[in-house]
């Protein structure tokens, strides 16, 4: 074509091809508007159903070690890709994220990792598995130590993790 047209408006930060030369299908140039930077990340497929428009972003990297800004997914591609990864291929979906507060830390074409939380933190009380002990009753129960003396407290339990089991009533820390 004699023009190419850029679907965003703001300073030509890269140019990929010059007058006169062959252009391939792709990126040809990187335009962008400080005020406005974005990050496109690529979520793995048993991940995506977890990552909706709106959610919080964390993003890091090394061109602004130390530092992390935060950020919100605007838009979720509808469909997947095949990547390379190490050996392997992986399936991911491009996801775009919105920068809060960008400054002059940030420069387009960095390499960023987002982090993005696909559910609420819950707080759990957990303790070791020695901690918790069982009656001749079947009865789960721990020893409390209050006003100087050790109590046996009757506890209900859930889920084992690897550090320990979820203590669900009975104590509280």
């Amino acid at each position: 074509p004699g023009n190419i047209t850029s679907t965003a408006t703001g300073k030509i930060r890269s140019l990929e091809i010059s007058e006169g030369t062959l252009c391939s299908a792709g990126v040809v140039a990187s335009v962008s508007d400080k005020n406005n930077l974005c990050v496109s990340l690529q979520v793995n497929e048993s991940d995506i159903s977890g990552v909706s428009k709106g959610q919080k972003v964390t993003i890091s990297g090394a061109g602004f070690s130390g530092k992390s800004y935060t950020g919100r997914i605007t838009k979720i591609a509808q469909s997947a890709k095949k990547q390379l990864s190490s050996t392997s291929q992986e399936t991911v979906v491009d996801v775009t994220a919105s920068i809060d507060n960008p400054d002059k830390s940030l420069k387009v074409g960095f390499t960023v990792t987002g982090s993005i939380a696909v559910a609420d933190e819950k707080r759990v009380n957990v303790l070791p598995y020695e901690a918790v002990l069982q009656d001749d009753g079947g009865n789960e129960f721990v020893y409390v130590y209050k006003n100087g003396r050790a109590y046996k407290q009757t506890v209900s339990t859930g889920e084992e993790l690897k550090s320990g089991m979820v203590i669900t009533s009975g104590v509280t820390g």
